[in-house]
């Protein structure tokens, strides 16, 4: 039996990242919390959820697609 309690990591960090909105090529503001990548627009307050994926040359910030309707 593994006695050992294992600590949930409760990390955020905030990144900007000017020129990035899909929209409006605004500055989006971007929060990474465990599970989950969040990102707002300051020109047009696009809310939106980011993925992350590993390239060969590092972490890509990616909008996910979503519907509207």
């Amino acid at each position: 039996m593994n006695s050992e309690l294992q600590q949930e990591e409760t990390t955020t960090r905030d990144v900007s990242l000017p020129a990035a909105c899909a929209a409006c090529s605004g500055e989006v503001l971007v929060r990474l919390t465990p599970g989950r990548v969040r990102g707002v627009c300051l020109a047009c307050h696009l809310v939106s959820d980011l993925g992350l994926t590993r390239g060969p040359d590092g972490l890509h910030i990616v909008q996910l697609a979503r519907a509207a309707a």
